[in-house]
């Protein structure tokens, strides 16, 4: 009896171990990420001067961030991120309701001409799963995430900007601008997201959901495609 005993806790503290090594690596990653943020802003403007004050405490630093993008409106945009209760009930048309809603369970629009396809609880965002490369290139201009962001005004559902956070996180930190990804990274692949996702931005932008991690990864990208 005292060996199973034994064994079972040997297991449970192999198995803390593990995840406090990667909760470990996921903190210095994501600290990183936020340094590279910083290094790359023009903290000059006294609108940022307290992001400024802490850029040695990059975690307190993005928060002050994140605060201030919440909360600006000097910058102006066709879509107004305020404008959010106005579109409670008649924003979305009956399919992106549809799409939204696959899209929550990782089933995708690429290539129009295709029906829609699972790409995985962990989301392949090189899947080719019909021989066109078509799809996998319009997969990587996520149509379907201008879907979501309709529906989340529509409904007001935080579900929609939770899963779409956790998608742009993921998108992010599998898709580096590399070889291995070109079919992520084609000028227009890239030039479409740089138009898109600033839309997306001011549609998800206030939902809490949309916490630090969300807005250095969204950040990051942006700054990663001006200069693809």
């Amino acid at each position: 009896m005292k060996l199973i005993v034994f064994k079972y806790q040997w297991v449970i503290t192999l198995l803390l171990l593990v995840f406090y090594q990667d909760a470990f690596a996921e903190s210095v990653l994501s600290e990183g990420n936020s340094k590279i943020l910083l290094s790359r802003l023009d903290l000059s403007q006294t609108d940022l001067l307290l992001v400024k004050q802490n850029k040695d405490n990059p975690e307190l630093a993005v928060r002050y961030l994140l605060e201030y993008f919440k909360t600006r409106n000097s910058v102006k945009h066709p879509i107004s991120k305020d404008a959010k209760s106005e579109c409670l009930g008649n924003y979305a048309d009956s399919t992106d309701l549809v799409v939204a809603n696959n899209a929550l369970k990782h089933i995708f629009v690429g290539q129009r001409a295709y029906p829609p396809f699972f790409c995985g609880e962990d989301i392949d965002w090189g899947m080719r799963p019909v021989p066109d490369n078509e799809w996998v290139w319009q997969l990587n201009r996520m149509y379907f995430w201008d879907s979501m962001a309709k529906t989340y005004w529509h409904t007001g559902n935080e579900k929609y900007a939770k899963e779409w956070c956790s998608q742009l996180i993921d998108w992010t930190r599998k898709n580096p601008n590399d070889k291995e990804h070109e079919y992520a990274w084609r000028s227009i692949e890239a030039g479409i997201r740089g138009h898109s996702w600033m839309g997306f931005y001011q549609h998800f932008i206030l939902s809490p959901n949309f916490n630090s991690e969300v807005l250095v990864a969204f950040l990051n990208s942006c700054m990663t495609t001006l200069n693809t």
